[in-house]
């Protein structure tokens, strides 16, 4: 009777460990599943690969409109974006623009990226809000975070020569953008940020440069329709490719 024990438990060794191993799914960070620790498919946990859910969101730091003419309103979101190494190919956005009653004035929706490691801004002009004066905005993303490996293209681009100027008695501001990266650069966007004495924004506006090979520069210029309604203490501008 111990012998038929014995024989059974060596049975139940020899076949039932190369089963458990066979069919045994050991945690792994490259299996593209998940498994042991891990909080998502290969990421998070023991890995050393972060989660998309884990990695900051992207700060919307402020909101503002400003008016172009009568009825008519520009909007800019300040983001930044504190993750090095990845951004957003494409995701949606709403700026809701409202009046002092609280009620919706007006809204534009569009779609846009997230470049990596950058404070950048997000610009809509010519919001058509009627007879009626709008008084604040809101901004929101409208669709998910979906995170990419990429690169700062912009970084490469350096800004100087800012001068506030007049042209027939409305402001202007002339700067240059100069390539200083490896490789031509692509659908620039820049926006300048009117500061006054207490850096609140004054006005903005937006222009575009297509194209800038490796070791150039251009020059860059932003208008107005109308003189700003307060002194000007500083003048940033943000530059970003749109698409990673």
């Amino acid at each position: 009777m111990a012998y038929l024990s014995v024989l059974i438990l060596a049975i139940a060794i020899i076949v039932g460990v190369p089963v458990f191993f066979a069919s045994y799914d050991s945690a792994s960070c490259t299996d593209g599943k998940q498994n042991g620790d891990e909080l998502g498919i290969d990421c998070g946990g023991s890995c050393r690969q972060l989660c998309d859910f884990q990695r900051p969101t992207p700060a919307v730091l402020w909101s503002r409109i400003d008016r172009v003419v009568s009825g008519i309103y520009n909007a800019v979101a300040y983001v930044e974006n504190t993750n090095l190494d990845v951004g957003v190919q494409q995701i949606s956005y709403s700026f809701r623009l409202y009046d002092a009653n609280g009620i919706l004035v007006s809204e534009r929706r569009g779609i846009t990226s997230i470049p990596p490691n950058k404070a950048f801004a997000i610009f809509e002009g010519g919001i058509d809000t009627g007879e009626r004066t709008p008084v604040r905005v809101n901004f929101e993303f409208t669709s998910p975070f979906v995170w990419q490996p990429a690169t700062n293209l912009a970084t490469g681009i350096r800004i100087s020569g800012k001068q506030l100027t007049e042209k027939s008695g409305l402001p202007r501001v002339e700067a240059t953008a100069e390539n200083t990266s490896l490789a031509a650069i692509s659908n620039l966007e820049l926006v300048a940020l009117i500061y006054d004495a207490s850096d609140n924004i004054v006005a903005f506006s937006r222009t575009k440069v297509d194209f800038l090979d490796k070791g150039t520069s251009a020059p860059v210029v932003f208008t107005w329709p109308e003189k700003f309604s307060a002194s000007v203490s500083k003048v940033e501008i943000l530059v970003r490719t749109v698409g990673l």
